[in-house]
Parts: C-alpha cells; sequence; structure tokens
C-alpha cells in the first residue's frame, strides 16, 4: 500500500515530484521510498490551476485528494517560473528522468559521513537526511544523533553562502524538527532562529544585487542570475517557515520581535513581489505576518512598516491559498482607522467587492472598509452591491452581507442601487425584519430611510404594519425584541407623506405613548423613549394631533427633568415642544393650563453648552414671548442679564456699601441682535 505521499517542485525542471513509500511484500514490511516526476511540458501563464490540478490527479492517481491544496500551491509557484513566450495548450505526461532518493534509516552514518566530503556528496546526504526527516516516526531517533545534528549545523554555518541547494536541503531539516514539538527544542539549541535571520538578511542584500546586475547582463548571465534567485526564494521561504513554527512559543517570538523580526518580514515581502521572483517565498512571509498581527502590540511597528499597504497592492491574487492569507492579514490591520484610510488609495475595496461573492474573508475584509465614509463612497462603483442585494432576495444573506449592506445603506447612492427601480430589496428587508425578527434587516430599512428622496416612496406603504407590531410589542421582555421595536419606531417616524392623524385614530397612538411613558423609569429605555418623543412631534405637526398629545405634555416634562444629561433627547424634546407652540391655540393652552412650567424649562436651557440645545430654546422662546407679553419680558430680562452679566456683577460690587437696590430688566433697553442698546443715551452705548 501507499503511504506518506509527499509533493514537491522539481527545483530544476518544470515539474511535479511526488515522492512516497511503498508497503514490502516481505514479512518484515520495510518501507521503500519511491519517486514519480509529472512533467509539465507546456504549462502557461493562463492555464487555471483548479483545473489543471483536477488532470494532474486523474493522470497520477498516487496523489490522495487530502494533498489538493499542495499541489495547486506547487503549480501555481511553477507557473510563475513559466517563460511567457510559451502559448499553447497544457500537456501532462509522466516519466521517471530523475533517479529517485531511496534513504534508510540504517544508513544514517554514512550519510554523515558524506557531509564531509566534496560539494556533490554534501548535496547527496543532505538530501537523504531531508528524505528520511520527511517521514514523521523517523524524527524522534534523528533529533537524539548528536553527531548528524552537529554535523548538519556545522556543514551549514561554513557552506551556506556558496551552495544555496546545499543550505536549502540542510535547513528544510530543521524545518521539519521545528514542525514537532518533541524535537523543536533541536532547533532552539542549535540557535537556528537567530541564524536563519542572519542568512534572511543578507540573501536579501544579495538577491537585491543580483537583480541590479540583470539591468546590463548578457542573456547568459541572466539566465544564470534568474536561477539563483529561484534558489534563494527556495532557500528563503523554509528559513521563513522555520521562523514561523518558531514563534509558535510566545517567548521566542518575543525574542525575534526584539531582533526586528517585523522589518526583516517587510523587506521579505518587498523581495518576494519584485520581478523574475518565484512565489513560494509570499506564503510563508503572509503567513508569519497574519500570525504576528494577532498581537495587538505589533501593530504600531506593523502599520509603521506599512504592511498593510504592501499587502494590499498585491491583489489582485491568482492563488487562493494565498489570498485568504493575505485577506485575514488584512482584515486583523483594518481595525485600526488610520490602517482602513490609508487602504483608500490602494484600490483595495474594488478588489475585495469583485471577491466577496465567493470569499467570506474578503466580504469580511469588505465590511471593515465601508465603516469609512470615503470608503463607502466608493461602494456604488464597484459590483458588490448588486452581489450582496442578490443573496439578500435569494435568502441566504450572511449576518455579515447584512452588516455591510448596513454600512452601505448610509450612503445616498448606494441606497438608491439596492432600492432600484421597484423597492424589491425594501420588501425582502421588510419581509425579514417583520417575519422573521431580523435586527440587522430592521437596522438597514432605519438608514435607508434617512434618505427622504430614494426610500421613502417604497417605505411609506408599510408604516400601518410596522406600526401595529410597535404598539403590539411595545418594550418587550425580550431585549431582542424591544431592539427591533426601537428600529421599526424609527423607520415610521422617518418616512414623510404619512397621515398621522389617520393612523393616531385608528391605533389610538397617544393612548399607548400614555401608557408606556408612565410605565417606564426615566433612564431605563433612553433609545425607546427617543423615537417616542419624536413619534410625538409626527402628531403635533398637525392642530388635530397636537390637541391629542399635548394631555402628555406633564410627561415629556418629567421625561426632560430627569434626563437632562442626554443632549441628544433634549434637542427632540425642544423640538417636540416648538411643534406644539407653533399651533396658537394649543400654545395658549400650554400656557393658561398645567403646562404653565414649560417656559421655566425653556429659560434654563436657553444657555446650554450644546448649541443645537440653544437654538431649539431660543425658537421655543420666541415663540412663547409672541404668545405671552409676560413671558416676554421674563426671557428678555434673562438675556439681558447673561449678556451683561460681568458689568451687573461690577454695579452689584459697587453698590455693596449703600443702600441695597435691585437691578431689574429696563424697558429703556431694547433687545435688538443678541445686544442692548440704551435709546435715551445720544451715544447709543452697547453695554456688556
Amino acid at each position: 500500500s501507499i503511504k506518506n505521499v509527499v509533493l514537491d517542485a522539481h527545483p530544476h525542471e518544470l515539474a511535479v515530484v511526488v515522492r512516497y513509500q511503498l508497503e514490502s511484500t516481505e514479512a518484515d514490511s520495510k518501507l521503500k521510498s519511491h519517486q514519480k516526476i509529472i512533467n509539465l511540458k507546456e504549462l502557461t501563464e493562463n492555464v487555471d490551476i483548479e483545473w489543471l490540478a483536477t488532470v494532474v490527479m486523474e493522470k497520477c492517481s498516487l496523489i490522495p485528494e487530502g494533498n489538493r491544496k499542495d499541489l495547486e500551491q506547487i503549480l501555481y509557484f511553477l507557473q510563475r517560473t513559466v517563460n511567457s513566450r510559451a502559448h499553447s495548450a497544457s500537456s501532462i505526461s509522466e516519466g521517471r528522468n530523475c533517479a529517485p532518493v531511496n534513504a534508510t534509516m540504517v544508513e544514517v552514518d554514512s550519510y554523515i559521513e558524506l557531509l564531509y566530503e566534496d560539494i556533490t556528496s554534501k548535496n547527496r546526504g543532505s538530501l537523504c537526511i531531508l528524505e528520511l526527516t520527511k517521514n514523521p516516526q523517523n524524527l524522534l531517533l534523528l533529533s537524539e544523533n548528536e553527531t548528524l545534528v552537529s554535523a548538519l549545523s556545522r556543514v551549514l554555518r561554513d557552506e551556506w553562502r556558496k551552495n544555496l541547494e546545499l543550505a536549502k536541503n540542510i535547513i528544510s531539516v530543521f524545518h521539519l524538527f521545528s514542525s514537532f514539538s518533541q524535537t523543536q527544542h533541536i532547533v532552539i539549541e542549535q540557535k537556528m532562529g537567530a541564524f536563519c535571520m542572519s542568512v534572511i538578511e543578507l540573501e536579501l542584500d544579495r538577491g537585491r544585487d543580483w537583480m541590479n546586475q540583470m539591468k546590463t547582463a548578457d542573456e547568459e548571465t541572466r539566465r544564470k542570475c534568474e536561477m539563483a534567485l529561484r534558489r534563494e526564494d527556495a532557500m528563503l521561504a523554509v528559513s521563513v517557515s522555520l521562523l514561523l513554527n518558531l514563534a509558535e512559543d510566545v517567548g521566542v517570538e518575543m525574542k525575534m520581535l526584539r531582533k526586528g523580526l517585523l522589518t526583516l518580514m517587510s523587506k521579505c515581502l518587498f523581495h518576494a513581489t519584485q520581478p523574475n521572483h518565484s512565489h513560494a517565498l509570499l506564503h510563508p512571509v503572509l503567513t508569519l505576518l497574519l500570525k504576528l498581527s494577532v498581537m495587538i502590540e505589533n501593530h504600531p511597528l506593523l502599520e509603521k512598516e506599512a504592511i498593510a499597504q504592501k499587502v494590499a497592492a498585491l491583489f489582485p491574487m491568482a492563488d487562493s491559498s494565498t489570498r485568504r492569507i493575505a485577506l485575514s492579514l488584512l482584515f486583523n490591520l483594518s481595525f485600526h482607522p488610520s490602517t482602513r484610510s490609508s487602504l483608500l488609495s490602494t484600490g483595495l475595496i474594488q478588489h475585495t467587492a469583485q471577491l466577496c461573492k465567493k470569499d467570506e474573508k474578503a466580504l469580511n475584509v469588505l465590511y471593515q472598509l465601508t465603516l469609512s465614509d470615503d470608503s463607502r463612497s466608493l461602494l456604488p462603483f464597484t459590483d458588490a452591491i448588486e452581489h450582496l442585494v442578490s443573496d439578500i432576495l435569494e435568502g441566504h444573506a450572511s449576518a455579515v452581507t447584512k452588516a455591510v449592506l448596513l454600512n452601505a445603506s448610509l450612503d445616498k447612492r448606494s441606497t438608491q442601487i439596492m432600492c432600484g427601480s421597484k423597492g424589491t430589496t425594501v420588501d425582502s428587508l421588510m419581509r425579514l425584519a417583520v417575519d422573521n425578527s431580523d435586527l440587522l434587516a430592521a437596522k438597514i430599512l432605519r438608514n435607508m430611510a434617512s434618505h427622504e428622496d430614494t426610500a421613502h416612496p417604497f417605505l411609506v406603504k408599510w408604516v400601518p404594519s410596522l406600526m401595529s407590531i410597535v404598539l403590539e410589542d411595545g418594550l418587550s421582555e425580550e431585549e431582542a425584541r424591544t431592539a427591533r421595536t426601537i428600529e421599526l419606531l424609527a423607520v415610521c417616524t422617518q418616512c414623510r407623506g404619512v397621515d398621522w392623524m389617520r393612523l393616531n385614530e385608528e391605533m389610538g397612538m397617544c393612548q399607548w405613548l400614555q401608557s408606556t411613558l408612565s410605565s417606564t423609569t426615566a433612564s431605563e429605555h433612553e433609545p425607546f423613549q427617543l423615537q417616542q418623543v419624536i413619534l410625538a412631534s409626527r402628531l403635533a405637526s398637525t392642530v388635530e394631533g397636537a390637541k391629542s398629545v399635548v394631555r402628555l405634555l406633564d410627561h415629556f416634562l418629567s421625561l426632560l427633568n430627569s434626563l437632562q444629561e442626554d443632549d441628544e433627547l433634549v434637542v427632540q424634546l425642544l423640538f417636540f415642544f416648538v411643534c406644539l407652540l407653533r399651533h396658537p391655540q394649543v400654545g395658549e393652552m400650554i400656557l393658561e393650563g398645567e403646562g404653565g412650567a414649560l417656559p421655566s424649562y425653556i429659560l434654563d436651557l436657553m444657555h446650554d453648552n450644546n448649541p443645537k440645545v440653544v437654538e431649539q430654546a431660543d425658537e421655543a422662546a420666541r415663540i412663547i414671548s409672541s404668545l405671552s407679553p409676560e413671558w416676554n419680558k421674563r426671557f428678555m430680562t434673562e438675556k439681558f442679564r447673561y449678556y451683561n452679566a460681568q458689568w451687573l456683577e461690577m454695579v452689584e460690587k459697587e453698590g455693596g456699601e449703600g443702600e441695597e437696590e435691585e437691578v431689574t430688566f429696563d424697558e429703556r433697553y431694547v433687545y435688538y441682535d443678541d445686544n442692548y442698546i440704551d435709546y435715551d443715551d445720544e451715544s447709543s452705548s452697547q453695554l456688556f
């Protein structure tokens, strides 16, 4: 039977190497190593990797289905090395043109001896040892062979600059040791982490020199440099993979970070994306950066190195596995507003919009990007909204899909696209919110309702049904139902063109307001009470409605008295009072009846720190002044005292020793444009 199937890219040819072991028919059941080479004679850059992987697995039954992702990664790596002049269709053939490596544990000592001979023997010995370490059953025994470990470490430190293939083989051995906790201590004892970081640093410099040399070199030299760069990338990739395994230990990770691991990975990322480089290095670099991005302490340095911008510049990416890692990394980094802003210029929102239909990680990144206004304004120029709306209409939208639409609905142009010409999306969202009690759908509708000219024609017909739900549910003991009620009530109160008087007569909204306002404590349900105040303002927009709702004035004054710290609620309450006062008959009812306390509240709020509160209070004071001369004089006196407080204080101090005299507003002082002018004085001097 076939066991331990391992896939690898051929170091020199355009081929996939399949290494496997066959169980012997002998009684001792020994495993014999074999190797099969799958040549990809005419692989081009246009070949679909997933399709090619399917063909390879059909042709070579040795490859199990579980190794499909590894095969796709290798094919993608090989595709990047293809000569761009080859455009013929891909064909696959199998062969045995490379001698298989047959290594056994009983010959370990001979492999060690090969490490002390010429360079060819060293390569052969390291390759045999690497073949043995690929079998996890051999790792523990090999790690206990001190002679082997010492020889590998010494040869690596002496020869890595001279022979990249040898260096890659030996680092691969230590990489396999680092993959298991039982043998990882060998790698730490040999200080392979620090060594690999030094190797990566020096090889990046050497690779940069080769790149510069290729710019002016002849064809032969260029070909040699390209081959050297491919070998270098393979060695760098396994070195970074070794560091990734070591970083599983948080203590080791912190040591590497102190030695500049993040800066080194930033350089590797830049190196891997240069022309004439294979992308074998990109996958482990992104994986290590992804692991480092989990720790929020690393984010300042990741931002300093502009990792997010560098990764975003890699898109579009053909390899799905590498793309998923890149998207996960971007998602982790996108929680900082500054990073989201920097990603705006990279065009990432267009790329994630194209991928969001089939890639959940792209959808997650798109959600993060749409948290900012600038990114939301770009969303209508992509296909994302159409894709996400189709999920809503088909009935299989995820929570993230709805969350992206929730952000998008804050933008008027996006809302127009969501509504369409017939409002089918609005109807689908309504059914989700009403029938399925979907809170996110209700929130989307609330945002859409904020755009008066866009969604209101499709929302108005739903107002009676929504108000029935609101009046029925009210303040439910279930938090989710109460939250949905708040959102649905907000949708209704934002709609224009609703006949509130008719709805009040049919549903008894004023009675419902009275019962709910009297049964809830002031600070218990502030969001719900805020929507109730807005509803009361809508009812007070007509004389008949104002006469109905004015009976609840004491409840609203009590609400104002207990929640004066909530500026938003205070502004809405003042607007409600203004709506009542704008009807002269209702205004007189307020001033003559028990609502006579209202002007006193207005007087206190005229000098609030919030300018919006002051604006509404001034408007209410203006209307009250027109209805009551007595309150007009009191408002003017208060304004006089406020604007001339310093002068009045000085007068009081100067008159302190003499006979006390009350300073009151004098009708000689006429209020004009927030200043008071004494018209009895020819100079009309202004008092401060």
